[in-house]
């Protein structure tokens, strides 16, 4: 039984998260902020804290949305913002490369949106929207924490995400 299980483990594809697109591993660090602020822990006294998940906002994924250039598409936060950056003036997503997906990650990742936004063609899909955000509450980060973590998933089967 034992060696079955090596086997099985062996066979398993693996890959560091270091090696994973930018964009990806900001997908993952939000995954992991997010189940601490939330209160998703298993550790003694850790509650929903909606402070700190606010404190989140710029690292959370909001949306997908295409740049000026065809077929390059970027994460963004609640803000508009490429994923990470604080409030600023306008911003030039093509200044964002290591953040751009290709159509092929949005082919991949666009069943896994909570909504769709724009016109039918359009790729913009949110992950959550103002009514599902999860500052509101814990069952609400729990499902944003699980739609982020299938995208993971989906494009990197084997990654695990601690």
């Amino acid at each position: 039984m034992l060696s079955t299980l090596n086997t099985l483990h062996k066979q398993l594809p693996t890959r560091r998260i270091e090696t994973l697109p930018y964009w990806q591993q900001a997908i993952i660090s939000s995954i992991v902020s997010l189940r601490h602020a939330a209160g998703m822990e298993t550790y003694r006294n850790n509650n929903f804290s909606k402070r700190a998940v606010q404190s989140l906002r710029p690292y959370i994924p909001y949306l997908v949305h295409q740049t000026l250039t065809s077929g390059v598409y970027i994460l963004v936060n609640r803000d508009y913002r490429p994923i990470g950056l604080h409030w600023s003036n306008m911003v030039d997503y093509n200044k964002y490369p290591h953040l751009h997906l290709t159509a092929a990650d949005v082919a991949l990742i666009r069943p896994l949106y909570h909504l769709y936004q724009g016109p039918e063609d359009s790729v913009d899909g949110n992950f959550f929207m103002d009514g599902s955000s999860p500052c509101i509450s814990k069952q609400h980060a729990e499902k944003l924490v699980n739609r982020l973590e299938k995208i993971i998933e989906t494009l990197n089967p084997g990654v695990e995400i601690v």
